[in-house]
């Protein structure tokens, strides 16, 4: 999403056009994508321009001579898509199959516990996963239970009753260390589902990854996310810069 968010924007902001292979699984996700749909071997002989950092902000990205170009880049900063905000929003709208089928599971759920229509609902993404096999590689650092408490502590003093919908592969390590009487699960076999769940809260708090990023932007809510993401000096932490990929208006916490 990251991806095609930039490139359609970069594309746009050089007068180019946006083009993306049509057997992405984005397509069947959000049908209503305007960029021109191309097979892959149309896109063979195209300038391909890399930048190896995943959540950096290239500003020279805004400036491309005008040729056919592949963007080979994770091109993870919100900054790439700054001005073109509404449009990213209309192109990433869910197909009716996943929001017919989230709304059902989001409704059910909130059923459970809600005491009204009108509390708050606060949507806490966590995920552990891949995480913990590659963190002491890369040097992330994982979100712990402490600062997951003290994210949704953030909501509790500022809300009146808000309700927590913990959206997570990781259902055991979250009941073990954030459940409370305010909290209900959801753990869906679809992806997908899961991302438009992540869409349709208040707010949302973050965890790991580019997965949940999504879900807090798409939603437009409040976003609280972990300040600490990586061990000085680890690989992660020459890859990442916060303010390239957290926007000015979230708000991170340890």
């Amino acid at each position: 999403m990251f991806i095609y968010a930039s490139m359609y924007a970069i594309a746009k902001k050089n007068n180019m056009v946006p083009v993306t292979n049509r057997q992405s699984a984005l397509w069947q996700l959000f049908p209503g994508i305007h960029a021109v749909s191309a097979p892959k071997h149309v896109l063979k002989g195209f300038r391909k321009i890399t930048r190896k950092l995943c959540c950096r902000f290239y500003d020279d990205l805004h400036n491309l001579s005008k040729e056919n170009t592949i963007m080979d880049s994770y091109l993870q900063s919100f900054k790439y898509f700054e001005g073109y905000e509404r449009e990213i929003r209309d192109e990433f709208k869910f197909n009716q199959r996943t929001v017919e089928r989230g709304s059902a599971v989001l409704a059910k759920a909130l059923e459970t516990i809600q005491q009204n229509k009108n509390n708050t609902s606060v949507c806490v993404h966590v995920r552990r996963g891949d995480y913990i096999e590659v963190h002491h590689v890369t040097g992330q650092i994982l979100p712990s239970a402490h600062y997951v408490r003290r994210a949704m502590d953030y909501f509790r003093h500022k809300y009146n009753l808000p309700v927590f919908v913990v959206v997570t592969e990781d259902v055991t390590w979250s009941r073990e260390n954030i459940d409370s009487n305010d909290v209900i699960f959801v753990a869906s076999p679809e992806p997908e589902v899961d991302l438009f769940i992540l869409t349709q809260c208040d707010h949302v708090v973050l965890t790991m990854g580019t997965f949940g990023w999504w879900g807090g932007w798409l939603g437009g809510g409040e976003v609280v996310y972990n300040k600490n993401v990586a061990w000085p000096g680890s690989l992660y932490d020459q890859w990442y810069k916060k303010d390239d990929f957290f926007p000015p208006s979230w708000i991170g916490i340890e």
